[in-house]
This record gives structure tokens, sequence and C-alpha cells, in this order.
């Protein structure tokens, strides 16, 4: 899946602020707490239940920050009952957008595609050599 999130939101005094990749990341987190909390509730707390997921945190060419995901559903919930608990989470959050994609089934493209990033960055001329 793909979710998007906002370019600058409106603080108390008036003022813009903009999303920066601390803030993406720091929004991820408390969605996951959500979801976490929705999809297993007490277990989620008493027995540290949570969902596999694989995010991937990309900025388009537009300047929109957005992550792909590799998320295992739950085995006692529906795919489409699962999809609208997700879209509930991330609204619920501060930077979180109306634009998402769902699919239900991911396959080696996607995968590589969500992880192109990562790979990016695993490329010798990336790497800091100590000794």
């Amino acid at each position: 899946m793909t979710l998007t999130l906002k370019h600058q939101m409106r603080a108390a005094d008036g003022r813009a602020v903009g999303l920066d990749e601390l803030l993406a990341k720091k929004n991820f987190r408390h969605f996951m707490k959500l979801l976490n909390r929705t999809v297993f509730g007490n277990a989620n707390r008493n027995h540290d239940k949570r969902l596999l997921v694989i995010p991937a945190l990309e900025k388009d060419v537009h300047g929109r920050w957005h992550y792909h995901l590799a998320i295992e559903p739950p085995a006692h919930m529906g795919p489409e009952f699962f999809q609208v608990e997700i879209w509930t989470c991330w609204r619920r959050t501060f930077w979180g957008h109306d634009q998402m994609h769902f699919s239900a089934t991911g396959n080696d493209h996607w995968l590589d595609y969500m992880l192109k990033i990562r790979q990016n960055d695993l490329r010798p001329q990336n790497w800091i050599v100590f000794g």
C-alpha cells in the first residue's frame, strides 16, 4: 500500500509548519501504535502483539512524502475491514493525507519498487569504511 502525508500544517499561532523526514517517521510510528491497538486490542499492550510491516519512506518529484508498505494482514480480520481500519488510523494522525493506494496482493515487482530507496543506499559509493 501507499500512504501519503500532508505537505504542511498550520500551527496554533497561525504559522505554517512544513513536513520533514523526522516528522514523517514520527507520524508513522504513531500510526502503527494506533493500528496495532485497533487490530489487537489489549493483546497489543499486554502481550506485545503487533503487525508485521516493512515501511519505505520516499519523497516524490513534487516534494510530497509518502510511505510504501508491505503489511501482513491479521488472520482474524477480513481484507476490506482491515483497509477501513488502516484508513481510519492513518486519518487520525496529524500528517495523514487522504491519498492512499491499496493492493490486496503483493509481488516481487512491487517489493523491488518499494525498496528501491533502500537498495540505492546499499551501493558501495554510499558505504563508509572504518579502520
